[in-house]
């Protein structure tokens, strides 16, 4: 492919005219790859910090759910005081009255150790999921932010790329808008040509006008996720070729998804909850058996007496140590537990239909995404071959038109008709890798080594 030889028309618009050279206005630095972006996004993303600390929010579902299975040991301390009044009768036919005053302090610790309790068990398994459900949720949304990455940095690239072609188309028209006006005043051609020149220059400067605005806001996104400014990224090599990336049978990525889709994975896990959850409805069922502990230290003082005196005893210390078996044994609860039951069994139904729904969704990205690759790649041969018949069709062109057989029409339509195809063909490389990252998304491999395979067949900065 000979790009280069039609990129400023130069092969009929030499004549003596000079140029415009483009520079570039930002430095090396300032063209980011994926990579750079994606360190950068998960530094500044708030959506990926969110998904982060509720990862490690699910991952104390663990230290919760073991907790009902260890023992409790309760510390507690008491000072009380007492005062009692009785009427007691007298020897002399009468009655007293007699006040006694108690002080008492107690100190005790208690433990309590669950001997057989299903429904703690039922629970400490389902938390143990639950952490490993917060750590797979994470896993698909970062997989899930990787791929929005992709999908705007390929669309900015397409942009760019679009961009720089009418640059080039640009500066081709301009020249061919002077040329036209030197031919004119020589008396070679007519004021046709000049006119079409012009409008064809006009043209390219409204559309490149739009697409500047499409190219901003992509660059607004990127800003966006990465909290850092860019005008230009890394572009993709010219060297790349999608067709010597060797894809496997579809079944075979079908069954990778099957396995390691990062949604199929989580509902296998929230099908695996329902169940235990089902489980510990029912196990309210069952009795309970507590193993009790309990020491205890009493210090208590008594005060007693009559309106005439008071008599004070001895401090009382007494310590004791109370060993007890608790069993429980659940008779009716108004029928809570059976409502319990039948809603986490419902539950567990539901989830069971996800999970087929999300075997079924999956399924159909593979293979649409599969699909696809392979229809890219016979057009990247089509539009290859598009390119060639188009640059043989300019360079046929730009030679009748120098033998005056040709006017200027018919070399801005052939000139066209070349950077259209060239664009058409640039667009059909990202394409490839666009689907090819929705490709490794739906079979949950589209993680950083990816992105690394991506950043490969960039140019480097």
């Amino acid at each position: 492919m000979r790009r280069s030889a039609h990129l400023f028309f130069a092969a009929i618009l030499l004549c003596g005219f000079p140029f415009p050279t483009f520079s570039k206005s930002l430095s090396e630095f300032s063209k980011p790859d994926l990579l750079s972006l994606w360190d950068l996004a998960q530094r500044h993303d708030a959506s990926l910090e969110a998904a982060r600390r509720e990862r490690d929010a699910g991952q104390e579902a663990l230290p919760q759910g073991r907790a009902g299975l260890l023992p409790t040991v309760n510390l507690t301390a008491e000072r009380a005081r007492e005062r009692r009044w009785s009427d007691e009768p007298s020897l002399e036919g009468g009655v007293s009255r007699e006040r006694q005053d108690l002080d008492q302090t107690r100190v005790s610790a208690e433990l309590t150790q669950p001997l057989l309790r299903f429904e703690n068990w039922y629970a400490f398994r389902e938390s143990a999921l639950r952490a490993d459900l917060s750590e797979i949720e994470f896993l698909q949304v970062s997989q899930s932010f990787r791929l929005r990455l992709v999908r705007v940095y390929l669309d900015s690239l397409k942009a760019q790329l679009q961009m720089d072609t009418l640059r080039s188309q640009l500066t081709a028209v301009e020249a061919q808008k002077r040329q036209a006006e030197s031919r004119l005043s020589a008396g070679l051609v007519d004021r046709l040509d000049l006119l079409q020149a012009t409008a064809e220059y006009r043209r390219v400067q409204a559309e490149r006008v739009s697409l500047r605005s499409e190219l901003e806001a992509h660059f607004r996104e990127l800003e966006t996720l990465t909290g850092a400014e860019f005008s230009q990224l890394a572009p993709l090599q010219d060297s790349f070729e999608p067709r010597t990336q060797v894809l496997a049978p579809m079944e075979h990525y079908v069954q990778r998804g099957l396995q390691g889709n990062p949604g199929i994975r989580a509902e296998r896990l929230r099908k695996q909850i329902a169940r235990q959850g089902a489980h510990r409805a029912r196990s309210a069922y069952l009795p309970t058996l507590d193993l009790n502990f309990r020491a205890s230290h009493d210090v208590s003082e008594t005060h007693s007496g009559a309106s005439s005196g008071f008599a004070e005893f001895p401090e009382r210390e007494t310590d004791s140590v109370r060993v007890s078996l608790q069993l429980n044994v659940p008779l009716f609860s108004g029928g809570r537990t059976t409502s319990a039951h039948r809603e986490a069994t419902s539950r567990a139904a539901q989830v069971e239909e996800e999970l087929k729904a999300s075997v079924e969704e999956t399924r159909l990205s593979i293979e649409v995404s599969y699909r696809s690759l392979r229809h890219l790649r016979d057009s990247l041969t089509a539009s290859e071959a598009a390119l060639e018949a188009q640059e043989a069709a300019l360079e046929a062109t730009e030679r009748s038109y120098e033998a005056g057989l040709e006017d200027m029409v018919q070399v801005v339509q052939a000139q066209r008709a070349w950077f259209a195809a060239t664009h058409e063909h640039d667009q059909v490389r990202l394409d490839y890798l666009a689907e090819l990252a929705r490709l490794q998304a739906a079979i949950g491999e589209l993680d950083r080594d990816f992105l690394a395979t991506l950043n490969g067949w960039l140019e480097a900065a």
